[in-house]
């Protein structure tokens, strides 16, 4: 694994980011507000190892959780960053880590979607009723495998999007190998 640099030391930053996901897991756990992992670490938490350096942890909730998660956040000290898209998403810090939600909510015809400019984007079905993701002792809700390949798959297509990134592809290749492997089964 590479590493970067942090606080003008290396380090590698997962060990960070795995327990600030623990202790969000825990918080929002606590106050039972749905929270779902996405991102890079998803992926790891489905496969049940870690497979890069992650630059930033991505979750999902319910936007109108939204002012709960900031409060308890802030109440661990995590400091609020401001997005250029904050009907979409809201960030936050905390050891120089960025974590950040995007915030959900249902269509008239009871899609899911992202908030903001990905409401023509709906989440597969079952998006979010997947089973929990396990990463060494931490278990923690997760996208679906299909949620988070449609999301690698179709991410750069969306207006909204951006290009693939070197990460996407291995990423691409994993899910559709897991996903195949779960339909043998």
């Amino acid at each position: 694994m590479s590493k970067i640099v942090i606080r003008g030391c290396l380090e590698d930053p997962n060990p960070i980011q795995l327990g600030l996901i623990r202790e969000i897991h825990e918080v929002l756990t606590a106050r039972s507000i749905p929270h779902w992992l996405g991102g890079g670490w998803a992926l790891d938490f489905l496969l049940g190892e870690s497979l890069r350096v992650h630059s930033d942890i991505d979750w999902a909730i319910w936007k109108t959780d939204a002012p709960t998660v900031s409060t308890c956040l802030e109440a661990l000290g995590y400091s609020r960053k401001e997005l250029r898209h904050p009907e979409e998403h809201i960030g936050f810090y905390k050891l120089d880590q960025f974590v950040s939600f995007g915030l959900l909510e249902k269509t008239q015809s009871r899609d899911i979607v992202t908030s903001g400019r990905w409401t023509d984007w709906p989440y597969p079905q079952g998006a979010f009723s997947a089973p929990e993701g396990r990463l060494g002792d931490l278990t923690c809700p997760i996208l679906s495998a299909e949620a988070q390949l449609d999301e690698k798959v179709n991410f750069h297509k969306h207006p909204a999007g951006a290009p693939l990134r070197d990460v996407d592809s291995p990423a691409i290749e994993k899910l559709r190998e897991y996903i195949a492997d779960q339909r043998r089964k």
